[in-house]
């Protein structure tokens, strides 16, 4: 224990220093104290502590320093005046990542006018748990008109910061793990090689020219690469990306000159697959962000770290970049270490394995790209984006997920991009919003949706399989209570014969609009949620669940029960209040190509088990759900979905595929109405007669889905399955005209 002696020297000192640095004339400290404030020492400094943490039930320390400087010594007063004693304070509170404190008195020492207690006060922080500064002490005078006042110093914040010091938190990470595909190839490599292109106009054999090739090759539209041409000048180097250099094409140097240039270099770095083939799946890293600081700071992640910024990289950052190993300790200016507050050992990095094929990921994301730009005067003139999914239809794995425009990931990293600021600029105030995932984003499924419809009409018997419906321009359901009025096939917007006789099967081939409004209408009658119901058994309406953590950035869709007869009519053709996600369509796809079972998606196969990592997780698929549908319900849908493709008189993709030799396929098209020009559809499955993979291509406000999303599904299925490619649409040369959108609707 202090001696008594002890304790009054020490005050004694304190009351030297700070009455030469601060008191004026006018400041006085009475020995033999007038006291206001007759509270003894225990009181005040139980007042003083109270003060710190003034709301112990809030999650933050919530400090009244006002109370608290008022129960300080006039010397202490001085040197610390009211902003900086606050100042001093916070600055502590945040290196420590303080909540609250709690303290334990012990004995008190009383010397005439002077007084010290010794006392434990714990530290409740973010990132260390509880630290405890035990047989800490304070040390009160008397001041007269005042009564005891603590003589403060920085001391009685953190025991052992002196003067200037402050608290410094050492973090350490190990190097950032790898994220491989399926098939143990690299998605995105830690210390990978990566080409960085630099052209210059002097060196081009034309602008026109060098643009399109570098639209290809970084899967950007060639507006974009022709803005970055803008103002720089002719013998002037400057920055246009970054691409695998196992992808290296010559014509970068035949039109472009990159590759003798000097400038255009090879070195290595954390390399993302394809640059922007992956980028919404793997997400990026970078520094953290203001914004984000209290969240990695609760972590015990550092202001200045590395982190995981979205898609996988984010959610797994705890995985990719482990925990770090962590030191707090008092520092002085000069670096002297003066105490070591706590510290905690780091936990290994482990690498993940996911569901994805990067070829047919790359694949899926060339394919979309180079449909933009091959429709740049027609519907790439005004579509926003894109989104494509690949769904194994056994496994419930995702072997491809696209949302297209994207971006490079490395240009987050700027302590390894040399891309300019503008690069990540132009992501956030682009129309397009290039950093969204649309294949996760819930809009109207248009005609696809009639899937599930045809199920619920067969499934109910509500037509034998080979009734005939004549499909007509026009639909009157007045009999129903339906108080639109006369209904219209997409047929007559489109100018063309209605479709005739059909059965059930022709009439999903065909997407005829009044069978549906018929069958719906009935559905309606017989249960106002039945068609609800059948949605529900698709797994639309809600989210698929493929990763827990990314639960928030997973749109659930709309499977809401329609209030009035109109409104399930419209619902039966997926307008309406309809909406449903790419991935959602995906898995009802999967379900009608595997007979009948619902798959749960997933993403991450394992976590470690490579590169030295233990096996830490490993997916294990759960059982499928039954959709409950005969045999004969799901036939009579597969036998539509091929007649789309095959019947050249009533399939509405039939021209798309008319040459198909290769490979098979079964599928749907659909155009959804939207406020500008329709979301153009097309879901498959292929190979027909054994399925593997369940298909969605959809893009945002273009046209029709047999004129958009079935060719650039063609064109992913030809370099997939190694056929021949076919030849864009003719249509996509000629200057954009919208679709019409009359009373039948924007097409099937």
């Amino acid at each position: 224990m202090t001696s008594v002696t002890s304790t009054l020297s020490s005050l004694v000192l304190f009351l030297i220093l700070a009455g030469c640095a601060a008191f004026s004339g006018e400041t006085e400290i009475n020995l033999t104290p007038v006291a206001s404030d007759r509270r003894p020492p225990e009181r005040i400094l139980t007042a003083f502590l109270a003060a710190w943490d003034a709301d112990p039930a809030d999650s933050a320390l919530t400090p009244d320093y006002d109370e608290m400087h008022s129960l300080i010594a006039p010397p202490s007063r001085a040197l610390y005046p009211r902003d900086d004693f606050e100042a001093r304070y916070e600055e502590i509170a945040d290196d420590l990542g303080l909540q609250g404190i709690r303290y334990e008195p012990g004995e008190t020492t009383m010397q005439g006018n002077a007084a010290s207690i010794r006392y434990d006060l714990t530290f409740q922080t973010v990132g260390f748990g509880e630290i405890t500064d035990a047989g800490r002490i304070a040390r009160f005078v008397q001041v007269a008109g005042e009564g005891w006042r603590l003589a403060w110093s920085t001391q009685d914040i953190l025991s052992g910061l002196a003067g200037n010091a402050n608290v410094q938190l050492l973090s350490t990470r190990e190097e950032r793990a790898n994220i491989y595909d399926y098939r143990g190839r690299p998605l995105v490599e830690e210390g990978g090689l990566v080409t960085t292109i630099y052209v210059a106009k002097n060196d081009m054999s034309s602008e026109v020219d060098c643009a399109a090739t570098l639209a290809r090759v970084t899967r950007r539209s060639v507006a974009a690469i022709e803005q970055l041409f803008i103002g720089w000048a002719p013998e002037t180097y400057f920055y246009v990306g970054e691409i695998d250099p196992d992808f290296w094409d010559p014509a970068l140097q035949n039109h472009c000159g990159a590759g003798n240039n000097g400038y255009t270099h090879t070195l290595p770095k954390r390399a993302y697959y394809g640059h922007g083939a992956v980028t919404h799946i793997t997400g990026y890293i970078g520094p953290v962000t203001a914004d984000r600081l209290a969240y990695w700071e609760a972590r015990g992640i550092t202001a200045s770290a590395i982190v995981g910024r979205d898609g996988i990289e984010y959610y797994y950052d705890d995985v990719l970049g482990g925990a770090p190993q962590r030191e707090l300790r008092i520092v002085e200016p000069g670096g002297t270490v003066l105490r070591e507050l706590d510290s905690s050992v780091g936990r290994p990095v482990a690498p993940l394995t996911l569901t994805i094929d990067r070829d047919l990921q790359r694949i899926t994301a060339q394919a979309i790209a180079d449909a933009y730009n091959a429709a740049t005067n027609h519907w790439g003139s005004v579509a926003l984006g894109a989104a494509a999914v690949a769904l194994d239809v056994r496994s419930g794995a995702i072997r491809a997920s696209v949302s297209w425009p994207s971006f490079d990931p490395g240009i987050f990293n700027r302590a390894e991009s040399n891309a300019p600021q503008r690069f990540v600029t132009d992501l956030t105030t682009s129309t397009r919003q290039p950093t969204i995932d649309r294949t996760f984003r819930q809009v109207a499924p248009g005609s696809v949706y009639k899937i599930v419809t045809t199920a619920a009409i067969a499934e109910e018997e509500l037509i034998p399989e080979n009734s005939i419906f004549d499909c007509g321009h026009s639909w009157d359901g007045s009999a129903y209570g339906d108080t639109v009025g006369t209904r219209y096939d997409w047929t007559y917007s489109d100018g063309i014969p209605p479709t005739g006789p059909v059965t059930i099967r022709q009439a999903l081939a065909s997407s005829c609009d009044p069978f549906f409004y018929e069958y719906g209408a009935q559905l309606y009658n017989k249960g106002e949620n039945l068609l609800v119901d059948y949605a529900e058994r698709f797994g639309l309406g809600s989210r698929t669940g493929f990763d827990e953590r990314f639960a928030a950035a997973e749109n659930t869709g709309n499977n809401a029960p329609p209030a009035v007869i109109e409104a399930a009519i419209n619902n039966a053709i997926g307008q309406g209040d309809v909406q449903t996600t790419p991935l959602q369509m995906a898995r009802a796809v999967a379900a009608i190509a595997n007979g009948g079972s619902l798959v749960q998606p997933y993403l991450v196969e394992r976590i470690g088990g490579v590169d030295g990592a233990a096996l830490t997780y490993e997916y294990a698929r759960p059982e499928t759900t039954s959709l409950g549908l005969r045999e004969s319900t799901i036939e009579i849908v597969r036998q539509g979905m091929c007649d789309v493709v095959r019947d050249g008189n009533l399939g509405t993709a039939a021209r798309v595929f008319d040459d198909l030799r290769s490979y098979t396929l079964c599928g749907k098209t659909g155009t959804a109405e939207s406020a500008g020009a329709p979301y153009a559809w097309f879901v498959a499955y292929a190979p027909a007669e054994n399925a593997e993979l369940a298909w969605v291509v959809m893009v945002e406000n273009s046209h029709e889905g047999s004129i958009v999303a079935a060719p650039i599904l063609r064109r992913i299925l030809d370099d997939y399955y190694g056929a021949p490619r076919a030849d864009w649409p003719e249509i996509w040369e000629e200057e954009y005209t919208a679709p019409t959108i009359g009373p039948g609707g924007t097409g099937a």
